[in-house]
């Protein structure tokens, strides 16, 4: 297969389309830019101009791509191209070539329009993929201080995304498209007018920065909630029904997950102290009334811990506690329940691991995991690894990550479970707010070369609390967090 990709698309995609036709026997070619408009070469003078007066002010560098391929003056001899959409013409969608087109907010991103827009609003920029002019993914990014900075992190998300679709053979399937539709282009509206609404903005941030210095931070208070299992639907639509478990003003409780060992359920659970200003892995037990009794702490160490990933492998328990900062998701063994655990070994580093979640399924153990990793943010993409031997085997990556790349259904909000003959991932949806919800997403493929789910419904703030991030389940038990 003949790929052919433009001088103006991201290095990142660059180097991962060397791996990629290296490994499938495909050939790779530069487009000429000849098929340019002088529009386009004129806006990209105007745009290095505003890019190097950014750098002088921001310490922040642009730089240009270089593509060390061989040309191609014809594209009508290609199999498949890639490339800011105004690089070609309209009539080559009718030939039969598939054209991978990049998009930020219907605008390429190297335009004056894109930096005045961004300094402007700065507020997200909707990234898309299209497939012969059809969107095929589009999503968010959320706007750095720069434009620069901006501009690095979405060309990274879109190589990531772009690197999926042509890993992932059926990449149709794979549709990460928001609700809201990509907003219209603002090339037509004069590049003078949206000058001058930046600078009245920028004075603007200016003044609101000041403002904000003197406020004082919100203390965080979370709550956890259980009942019986019903249906998901039936908790979905009462959770008001389940019932508190109280604690005292000093700490909050917050990524409960439940275990059942010999006959008895326990909770474990993140628990805050507010003096420590530091999470450490707290157990409850279910008493013979049906309440539960705080135990003590189960797991501490001289930083961070939260979100308890609680299994068992053949009868011993194992745990992975959340501990982003450390960059590095480990393994703990249970030597004596529920208050001994030693260090058993690094499952992965390198990147701030959030909520890593393992579920054994067909013979195989899956890790589900977010990080901040080739410019998402850890809330923004879910990451899928899996391997036969979780204690000893070699871990592998899943073709088609990102597997998710919506803020709204990404990072993992418990464990994987089965109702009703589905298999659900709860996913928190932070599109509003961090942890403004649950929603439950249908797996309808698990394979070590396909991934597909849907959404089937969600879980919203209930009462008096702002949001909820948390959803869990062992026998008739259910739990989950508030705040």
């Amino acid at each position: 297969m003949k790929i052919g990709i433009s001088r103006q698309v991201p290095n990142c995609l660059y180097n991962s389309l060397i791996a990629f036709c290296l490994k499938n026997g495909h050939k790779l070619f530069v487009v000429a830019d000849s098929r340019i408009s002088k529009k386009v070469k004129s806006e990209s003078l105007i745009f290095r101009f505003l890019m190097s007066i950014e750098s002088k002010f921001s310490g922040s560098k642009y730089s240009e791509v270089t593509l060390d391929l061989p040309i191609c003056r014809n594209i009508e001899e290609l199999d498949t191209l890639i490339c800011w959409e105004d690089i070609i013409p309209q009539s080559t969608y009718k030939s039969g070539l598939k054209v991978f087109t990049f998009h930020i907010d219907n605008l390429r991103i190297d335009s004056p329009y894109s930096f005045f827009r961004f300094v402007y609003k700065k507020s997200n920029f909707k990234l898309a993929i299209k497939l012969n002019a059809e969107t095929i993914f589009s999503f968010d990014c959320s706007a750095a201080k720069t434009y620069t900075r901006t501009r690095e992190i979405a060309l990274m998300k879109l190589s990531a995304c772009m690197k999926k679709v042509l890993y992932c053979k059926h990449y149709s399937n794979y549709e990460f498209k928001e609700e809201s539709q990509l907003p219209e282009s603002s090339i037509d509206e004069n590049i003078f007018s949206i000058s001058l609404k930046a600078i009245v903005l920028l004075i603007r941030n200016v003044f609101h920065k000041i403002a904000n210095k003197k406020k004082q931070p919100s203390k965080s208070y979370w709550d956890i909630c259980f009942g019986d299992r019903k249906s998901l639907e039936d908790v979905i639509s009462a959770p008001e029904s389940l019932k508190l478990i109280k604690h005292d003003e000093s700490r909050f409780w917050a990524d409960p997950f439940l275990y059942k060992h010999r006959g008895c359920i326990y909770i474990f659970v993140e628990e805050f102290k507010y003096e420590n200003k530091r999470g450490e892995i707290a157990v409850l037990k279910q008493s013979d009334s049906g309440d539960f009794t705080y135990q003590g702490i189960a797991l501490k160490r001289n930083y961070h811990l939260s979100y308890p990933c609680i299994f068992e492998i053949d009868g011993i328990p194992f745990m992975i506690p959340e501990s982003g900062a450390q960059k590095r998701a480990d393994l703990f063994i249970c030597n004596e329940f529920p208050f001994a655990w030693s260090f058993q070994k690094t499952l992965l580093s390198g990147y701030n691991f959030s909520d890593t979640t393992v579920f054994h399924h067909q013979g195989l153990y899956w890790i589900f995991t977010s990080a901040s990793k080739d410019g998402f943010l850890h809330d923004e993409q879910l990451l899928l690894y899996y391997t036969d031997d979780l204690i000893n085997g070699l871990i592998s990556e899943h073709p088609c990550n990102p597997i998710s790349v919506r803020r709204s259904c990404s990072r993992m909000a418990g464990g994987l479970f089965f109702s009703d003959g589905k298999l659900f991932r709860p996913a928190q949806d932070c599109s509003r707010i961090y942890g403004g919800g649950v929603k439950f997403m249908v797996i309808e493929k698990l394979s070590i070369d396909e991934y597909i789910e849907t959404e089937f419904m969600q879980l919203k703030p209930f009462a008096e609390y702002k949001g909820t991030h948390t959803f869990n389940i062992c026998d008739d038990l259910v739990i989950i967090d508030a705040y």
